[in-house]
């Protein structure tokens, strides 16, 4: 599968005029009303090389869906993508060199697309280009990160987007978060950022009240779902030969024999209540929690968790304290757990929507080149 995405990412590149597609994006640029601006922060993947293993091309797969996303898409017809290359040596990464030609680009180590001058430290005459030393990887990484704000804020946009390369979005990406920004952000007050993925792993059901209540909340739902149904069927006049044994949870089997109707006692209902309940939680709340999917009105914005970096929007009025921070804190520290104590130190609400607008199917990590476990994966297949 990875290898037909990767294949059809390659034919869309191939397929454009980049001469079009550059002057489109400087057009943009140059109008000064910029809505989004969409960074994908990169590195060169250190993977283990083998006869059967090639570069996963993570940069080519996601830069491809933004950029039709972002062309097509009327509510970015303002907005601009740009590939934020912070490898030591970026002419070393080959696939975000085979875009620059469709895509504006900034290197922490080397040069920009924007014509930007080399953006300095916070209260220094240094600049992230001379920082090649750092304490950690966590370090590096959460440095590369405030590099990437710094240069989304010099294009003025009214929001940024930091994704990182391995993520992707979905398809209802454009209307799901033009009705979160325009109709639910609008009237809450002053937030720090909007958190666009959660890994579905740890969205499952778990002693919190929150999922408890949507345990229960689906259960209702397909157990009332599962009523309607047997009573329009008795109203059919449906017959069976034989009776339809539901649960045996005490001294006695519950049964409802369906002749000429169907009828719903409260020990009936009570039975296929659990067995609903049972099926839900089986199912997992990641699996029922995509039905949200099904209407715009259905996604939710809850409180964000601290973890997890792939994708996330920011307001611009929190871009440069943000960036300020992140360069300010202990080195061991790990990016998303220093964003989301920005947001609690200055006592901002963190949002979050649920189900999730991007997928992460970054197999290889970018901090060490190992291998996380396909299982981590399932639930975006």
């Amino acid at each position: 599968m990875a290898a037909i995405h990767m294949r059809e990412s390659s034919e869309y590149f191939k397929g454009l005029d980049s001469q079009i597609s550059t002057a489109l994006y400087k057009e943009r640029l140059l109008s000064g009303n910029i809505k989004f601006v969409i960074g994908v922060i990169t590195v060169k993947r250190k993977y283990k090389k083998s006869s059967h293993s090639k570069s996963p091309s993570y940069l080519l797969h996601s830069m491809a869906l933004i950029d039709k996303t972002v062309k097509w898409s009327k509510y970015f017809d303002s907005s601009v993508p740009f590939i934020c290359n912070v490898d030591l040596n970026p002419n070393d990464h080959k696939d975000a060199l085979n875009l620059y030609a469709y895509l504006p680009y900034s290197e922490r180590y080397g040069n920009n697309s924007f014509n930007a001058p080399l953006l300095t430290l916070p209260n220094s005459d240094s600049t992230f280009k001379s920082w090649t030393k750092h304490a950690s990887k966590y370090n590096k990484e959460t440095v590369d990160y405030s590099f990437c704000l710094r240069t989304a804020a010099y294009l003025k946009p009214n929001f940024v987007i930091l994704i990182e390369d391995d993520t992707i979005p979905h398809i209802d990406f454009p209307t799901i978060l033009e009705h979160m920004i325009e109709s639910r952000l609008k009237s809450l007050p002053k937030y720090a950022y909007l958190k666009l993925y959660f890994p579905p792993k740890w969205q499952g059901f778990a002693a919190e009240l929150s999922t408890i209540f949507d345990l229960a909340l689906w259960a209702s739902i397909m157990a009332c779902i599962v009523s309607l149904c047997l009573l329009l069927l008795s109203k059919c006049g449906l017959r069976f030969s034989h009776d339809v044994l539901m649960i045996d949870f005490s001294k006695y089997y519950l049964s409802l024999q369906c002749i000429s109707k169907i009828p719903l006692k409260n020990k009936a209902f009570i039975s296929l209540y659990l067995v609903c309940l049972i099926t839900i939680w089986l199912l997992g709340r990641q699996n029922v929690e995509a039905l949200r999917r099904l209407w715009r009105y259905f996604y939710r914005l809850e409180q964000a968790n601290g973890c997890c970096t792939q994708a996330q929007l920011y307001p611009i009025d929190v871009v440069e304290a943000l960036s300020e921070y992140l360069l300010s804190v202990p080195v061991t520290t790990h990016t998303d757990l220093a964003i989301s104590d920005f947001a609690a130190e200055r006592d901002l609400p963190a949002w979050q929507v649920e189900p999730n607008l991007f997928f992460h199917n970054g197999l290889i990590t970018s901090l060490n080149g190992g291998q996380k476990h396909p299982e981590e994966f399932m639930f975006g297949l």
